[in-house]
């Protein structure tokens, strides 16, 4: 490395590795600090590594931002083909490295709050899915020829908001925030800088589509044992 690049490396060294990632550039354990990232450049919802890694019951809480889904019901396919980005991202990783499928219950899901005008429902979109057939190599060297057919089962929660639906009961400061912010709750990763009523209506939010929809996630979890024991 050139003395100018040692030396700014040395006096901007946070600088100097964000670098490094930006140009695919990375130095091994020869460096005394790395770089690490959650790996969203790559696959943001962590299901590829999970799968490679062998996972067969995978949870996926899929926080990333998305404009389309909140009006999934509402807006023409155009907008539904470009709904649930990332999740679709992972789908093409998953049929290019493993020439496998992911097959999701998209007409399980509705992110509207339904029947009057009140509501104590969370909202939020649970699916379960499953990849069949994934080859999987028992052993090193043995290619596809050896492989072996496993099944994945995936369920999935996405957090959703539609003020269409009705209205809350309860916590109404995340109504407040949805009605002020049209992306609510699909705020852009480039804005993050949130005032205390933002923070709150997203921590609300989050709590209430986990502990809201315990239900969904006892009757999948039921389901998968019941498929996994046949």
């Amino acid at each position: 490395k050139s003395l100018c690049g040692r030396l700014f490396t040395r006096l901007f060294p946070v600088q100097s590795l964000l670098i490094d990632e930006f140009v695919a550039r990375f130095h091994g354990p020869s460096r005394q600090w790395w770089y690490l990232s959650d790996g969203g450049h790559f696959e943001n919802l962590g299901l590829y590594a999970l799968v490679k890694r062998g996972c067969r019951v995978i949870i996926v809480a899929d926080g990333s931002h998305d404009e389309h889904v909140n009006d999934w019901h509402d807006g023409p396919n155009v907008d539904r083909a470009s709904a649930f980005d990332d999740l679709r991202h992972f789908e093409t990783l998953l049929h290019t490295d493993f020439g496998a499928i992911l097959r999701m219950n998209w007409d399980t899901f509705d992110p509207r709050a339904s029947g009057g005008t009140f509501t104590d429902r969370a909202p939020a979109i649970v699916m379960t899915g499953t990849i069949p057939n994934l080859p999987i190599d028992p052993s090193p060297g043995h290619g596809k020829e050896g492989a072996v057919l496993e099944t994945v089962h995936v369920i999935y929660l996405k957090a959703a908001y539609d003020l269409d639906g009705a209205l809350r009961r309860s916590a109404t400061f995340i109504d407040r925030e949805a009605a002020e912010s049209g992306d609510f709750p699909h705020r852009p990763t480039s804005d993050q800088y949130l005032e205390e009523q933002q923070m709150a209506a997203y921590q609300r939010l989050g709590y209430e589509a986990v502990v809201g929809n315990a239900a969904k996630f006892r009757n999948a979890f039921r389901a998968l044992a019941h498929d996994m024991r046949n």
